[in-house]
């Protein structure tokens, strides 16, 4: 127990710190707002980056793996989406139900939890399937969204297929994941000091989120519809 509290509560501590420096206006709504902007939009994709650009594909990529992994994601998702629509949701609530189901943070919390609990050399496996997670994900969640908003409407395949790769292709994660492909792919040789300075960056990205998650989480309560 002791040993399970010493890897997971300092990621919870960072999130605590967050929200407590928020509520006590140490930090602003406004920083809050440029920690996750910045976060989300330059250091995590830099830190993936990094990590799948000197990632072994051919090692790390594997099918058991990825079956294990993405078969309780699909599982979740499909419980998510049937318990909304038995509770009476549209199809559209419904979907959106079952994607927060399937959307393990996998990344912010998965990442540090790993590298406590077994070291750097254990992150492959996390990384192999970031690399494919949030193409996946957000391809079939965005399909079945426009399925849901579109019954009857007979919107065609290229533009559903269009609006998809569009909105893959903007999502700053999935930049950061296709230039570490790039990097690996190739067999691009960066200098040592342009890996420095990815490094630095990319070691902000999870505390700077963390953190940044706990000021967010500040401004949201139970409310609304309780079902």
């Amino acid at each position: 127990m002791s040993a399970a509290l010493e890897v997971i509560l300092p990621v919870f501590l960072v999130i605590a710190a967050g929200w407590a420096c928020t509520r006590a206006g140490i930090v602003t709504s406004e920083i809050v707002d440029g920690l996750m902007r910045f976060a989300q939009g330059v250091a995590v994709p830099v830190l993936l980056a990094q990590r799948i650009g000197k990632l072994d594909l051919a090692a790390s990529f594997d099918l058991k793996l990825f079956a294990s992994f993405y078969s309780g994601a699909f599982v979740a998702f499909g419980l998510g989406f049937a318990g909304a629509r038995w509770l009476g949701r549209p199809a559209t609530e419904a979907v959106a139900i079952g994607f927060a189901a399937m959307f393990s943070n996998s990344l912010l919390l998965g990442v540090p939890i790993t590298e406590r609990a077994y070291g750097t050399e254990a992150l492959a496996g996390n990384f192999a399937i970031i690399a494919i997670h949030s193409p996946l994900f957000y391809g079939f969640g965005i399909a079945l969204m426009e399925w849901a908003r579109t019954r009857g409407q007979g919107l065609s395949g290229a533009a559903l297929l269009r609006q998809i790769v569009t909105a893959i292709f903007s999502q700053p994660l999935v930049l950061g994941i296709t230039a570490g492909f790039a990097v690996n792919l190739s067999g691009l040789p960066l200098p040592g000091v342009a890996w420095s300075a990815i490094g630095m960056v990319a070691g902000t990205a999870i505390p700077t989120a963390l953190f940044g998650l706990g000021g967010v989480l500040l401004r949201y309560k139970p409310d609304g519809d309780f079902r």
